[in-house]
């Protein structure tokens, strides 16, 4: 299901949520959960400076929904925008066709011209979620994978947000609980001229009894 208007989109699945918004020139966007009527943010795009010209996270500036994907979700969030030097674009779905292999897919590029200051995309986990009775138990970090598993407490039930790299690298910043995806590092080590950096990941809310 899929709700927009100019300032906000929302693509949904059965038990989670993205949803896009535009608090000021540049969307962001939240993973959420749904517990009974709430759908909850467990995962945040993270904006350090929204004016800076390499951002913490794409400068999406403007976004429309296409159907031109395939069914049961056939709704693909695209965006466009730029800042500084580079030129970002999105093309954001839910992919599978079950519960257990359904997933949320960002597919982002940057057509760049240097020198480059940060690339990429950056979450924080968002604080306060224990009050919410959400528990994060414990976490697993690689260059490709970052899964945490979460205990709801009004589910009376265990979950793990995954998250996949099929192009791309990340990082796992524990100090601060953010997570940062970048093009490989040999792809923007041999910047020397303009070029178009791509980098694509995958969250999933996954049941721990599936």
């Amino acid at each position: 299901m899929t709700h927009g208007s100019s300032s906000g989109i929302d693509l949904t699945s059965q038990d989670a949520s993205v949803r896009f918004s535009k608090p000021n020139d540049r969307f962001e966007h939240s993973f959420c959960i749904g517990i009974g009527t709430a759908w909850v943010p467990i995962l945040n795009s993270y904006v350090n400076d929204p004016l800076a010209s390499w951002p913490t996270d794409p400068a999406i500036q403007q976004m429309v929904v296409e159907s031109i994907g395939q069914d049961p979700f056939p709704d693909v969030a695209l965006g466009v925008g730029m800042s500084g030097k580079g030129h970002w674009s999105l093309a954001a779905q839910w992919m599978g066709r079950s519960e257990s292999h359904r997933a949320f897919q960002f597919d982002y590029a940057c057509k760049i011209q240097p020198p480059v200051g940060f690339l990429g995309s950056t979450y924080a986990i968002p604080q306060g979620l224990t009050a919410q009775g959400i528990q994060l138990e414990r976490y697993q970090a690689s260059p490709q994978h970052w899964t945490g598993w979460y205990v709801i407490s009004k589910l009376h039930s265990r979950y793990r947000l995954a998250i996949e790299v099929t192009q791309g690298k990340l990082t796992w910043h524990a100090d601060t609980q953010q997570i940062a995806i970048e093009p490989e590092s040999e792809s923007m080590r041999s910047l020397e001229k303009p070029s178009t950096l791509r980098w694509c990941y995958r969250v999933a809310w996954l049941s721990c009894q599936e």
